[in-house]
């Protein structure tokens, strides 16, 4: 534990559900075939916290997704927000994309990538617009 002392704080889409939540490290994608289905993504970007720090405000929903850890979302509008592995009780991993300031939690690794699609490889190139094509 102890990572960054800083608050950040995060929500789903709809704004229902808020946190924040400090000890933020260990970031990376993972490509697991789970994480990859419960986004929809090629991969999800995670960090891990201080489960202890965690303060949600609204209504989670809650999927057994393993043997061995669960997913918290928003029961309105489905946003993934939390990975709580069985066998680490002092951790919450957060879903990245959720941070209010998603930059605070650049991936430092790209984990279970024998799952990974090949478009979502490192070097796949598309054509990128900052906003809407």
């Amino acid at each position: 534990m102890g990572g960054d002392p800083i608050r950040h704080r995060g929500r789903c889409a709809c704004g229902a559900v808020s946190y924040e939540a400090s000890g933020l490290r260990d970031a990376a994608l993972c490509s697991c075939e789970t994480c990859r289905r419960a986004s929809g993504a090629g991969a999800v970007a995670w960090v891990v916290a201080d489960r202890d720090t965690l303060v949600v405000r609204g209504e989670l929903g809650t999927f057994r997704s393993s043997d061995h850890a669960e997913r918290r979302h928003c029961r309105r509008c489905g946003s993934q927000l939390f990975l709580l592995e069985d066998d680490e009780p002092g951790n919450v991993e957060i879903a990245a994309g959720t941070l209010d300031e998603p930059e605070a939690a650049r991936p430092e690794a790209h984990i279970w990538t024998r799952g990974r699609p090949s478009w979502a490889a490192p070097g796949f190139a598309v054509r990128e617009y900052e906003q809407d094509r």
